[in-house]
């Protein structure tokens, strides 16, 4: 068996590159060609979406590597929501598409669809669903919003599959009282956005918590720029995380992991059987709806406040989050095999 399979990588990000590592051990029945924004030895050149790399002509290799494979599987992540970008899912889309025109089998595995923004971002998913051979969604919000689309695909339900990767890499042991701040680029960070959460950090240093700060795409100038504004007035060292290896050592033995993120950061700190709180964009997105299924706090940053950072009994949370963390591997071994089973 030879697919392509296409996701967010090649762009730095832990969590996205996780998810490649997830189908490269759990199926190594397949042979992959893996598509990456920066592709690396052996790895292939995303389709075209836009004029640059139209013409830069590495697209004719990939095309031919789909030509000559079995399917596109579409690996994990938030791939078809606007929420963040209003290009995305054009180009995941436009993926799709020549999988389409290839008459090559199109495979949505452990997808986040929505939220949407736009009407060309719902237009393009609600597309690619119904062209899909195998649709399995890894959140109930996910399931709902698709329910009502025109397809004949049966939706699997699972959950976020690094879990299942990384559940056996980290100690679910308290140690000692630290909370874990990943912030992201988001347009939310206003200046009075970035005072409120600073004043929050600086609450938990007061009573004697540890405090740190990570940043999971270290190579980004930007989110550096952004770590450190929360960094610096604390007295806080920005950690950066470039691996998963990296985000589970720093927060093994975590009381909460306060994020924005969603691979990497909530996906390890369940693994390691740590509660988090998610900061999210907008109420309806992908770590609302996350929060929702695992019954920790979320809000969005306008809505921020001390008393639900400060006042929250974590070590309670934390014991249901440890029992919860069983239940989700298990449905991303279900949704494995059902997925192992659309593929041959």
């Amino acid at each position: 068996m030879r697919y392509l399979l296409v996701g967010n990588y090649g762009v730095c990000n832990a969590g996205d590159e996780i998810l490649r590592e997830y189908f490269l051990a759990h199926f190594s029945e397949v042979e992959w060609k893996v598509l990456s924004a920066h592709p690396e030895e052996g790895e292939y050149a995303r389709l075209p979406s836009g004029l640059r790399s139209f013409i830069c002509f590495r697209w004719l290799r990939t095309l031919s590597a789909l030509r000559r494979s079995n399917g596109m599987v579409f690996g994990g992540g938030s791939l078809f929501t606007d929420a963040e970008s209003s290009r995305a899912c054009v180009i995941w889309f436009l993926h799709a598409l020549w999988a389409r025109i290839l008459r090559k089998p199109i495979f949505l595995t452990f997808q986040g669809i929505g939220p949407f923004r736009t009407r060309l971002g719902e237009w393009c998913a609600r597309r690619v669903v119904s062209w899909a051979a195998f649709i399995s969604v890894r959140d109930t919000a996910s399931a709902d919003r698709i329910s009502l689309w025109k397809k004949s695909t049966e939706v699997v339900q699972t959950f976020d599959p690094s879990i299942s990767l990384l559940k056996d890499k980290c100690s679910t042991q308290r140690t000692n009282n630290v909370f874990i701040f990943i912030p992201r680029l988001s347009t939310g960070w206003s200046r009075q956005n970035r005072e409120k959460v600073c004043s929050i950090l600086a609450s938990l240093q007061d009573r004697g918590d540890e405090v740190r700060i990570l940043s999971l795409q270290p190579s980004d100038a930007q989110e550096q720029k952004l770590c450190h504004t929360f960094g610096d007035p604390l007295g806080v060292s920005v950690h950066p995380a470039a691996s998963m290896e990296d985000v589970l050592l720093l927060i093994e033995g975590a009381t909460c992991v306060i994020t924005q993120r969603y691979h990497g950061s909530i996906a390890a700190a369940l693994s390691c059987g740590i509660p988090f709180h998610a900061i999210h964009l907008r109420e309806g997105d992908k770590l609302n709806a996350l929060a929702g299924m695992c019954g920790c706090p979320s809000e969005t940053l306008d809505s921020l406040s001390p008393a639900s950072v400060l006042d929250v009994d974590w070590g309670s949370l934390r014991e249901r989050v440890i029992s919860l963390c069983n239940q989700y591997v298990r449905l991303v071994e279900q949704g494995e095999n059902s997925l192992r089973g659309a593929l041959t």
